[in-house]
């Protein structure tokens, strides 16, 4: 039973990592794209 629940809290700890990993990949994401929106418009009223 000890190695059960310990088993259980290593793939709840890596859950975690895994799922802050694709949280930090989601942001990194959204920000690029806001800079991208953000250069767009000013190359847009520039022209």
């Amino acid at each position: 039973m000890k190695l059960k629940h310990l088993s259980k809290e290593k793939v709840l700890a890596v859950f975690n990592v895994k799922s802050l990993r694709l949280k930090k990949k989601i942001y990194s994401i959204e920000k690029v794209t806001l800079l991208a929106r953000v250069t767009f418009l000013y190359v847009f009223i520039d022209i």
